[in-house]
């Protein structure tokens, strides 16, 4: 008498499933990565966007404070090239000063991985200044400065005048127009920046590079 065959799978049927189950798992996981990594790109883009935002209100702010006093021994108004940029400005109002003196602000480049931002602010007699990062990244940086006709260079190399505008360049294309930029206000004399005027003339004029 005959024995009806025993239900269930052989072993070479069992080793082909668990074949076919190890790819479709491979497939499912590899998905799931790639999902994840497309996150992780879209949310590392935007924290690049506001770091950007916040660090060009930052510069913007500083040069509509600036003014037209010597910040080098050769009495340079501004010394900048593409790792480091200096010029005078008025700090921001604060109400326990009512009579705030100029200062000295520094803005750097700082090489390694990450590249980093610095910012200093101090007195212009070679005090001891305040630094802070400001801004750290993967991409390339380079301050760039609007000459009078209208192109940017990688170093200020006119004493007596101030550039049109800054700007900071992010990326392999930094002869490109940068992503940062922020333009200087027509110099005035500080104590018409400071809101005196006495026998000063304080009409606006505007610099010629």
């Amino acid at each position: 008498m005959k024995h009806p065959p025993e239900a269930g799978f052989s072993l070479i049927e069992a080793l082909v499933a668990l074949a076919l189950g190890a790819v479709v798992m491979a497939a499912v996981l590899g998905t799931v990565r790639t999902g994840a990594d497309i996150a992780t790109r879209f949310v590392r883009a935007g924290q690049q966007d506001d770091a950007v935002s916040r660090l060009a209100d930052l510069i913007t702010g500083d040069v509509q404070h600036a003014v037209g006093l010597p910040v080098t021994r050769d009495g340079a108004l501004l010394s900048g090239d593409g790792r480091s940029l200096r010029f005078a400005m008025l700090p921001r109002p604060d109400s326990a000063d009512s009579d705030p003196a100029p200062v000295l602000v520094t803005y750097r480049v700082a090489t390694g991985t990450p590249m980093r931002v610095t910012r200093s602010e101090g007195p212009l007699d070679n005090g001891r200044p305040r630094v802070s990062t400001v801004w750290e990244t993967d991409s390339l940086l380079q301050f760039v400065y609007l000459d009078g006709r209208n192109r940017w260079r990688s170093q200020w190399r006119t004493p007596a005048i101030m550039p049109y505008a800054i700007g900071l360049a992010v990326g392999a294309g930094q002869s490109d127009t940068p992503q940062i930029v922020a333009a200087f206000l027509p110099l005035l004399p500080i104590a018409c920046a400071m809101g005196g005027s006495g026998a000063l003339d304080c009409t606006v004029t505007e610099v010629q590079p």
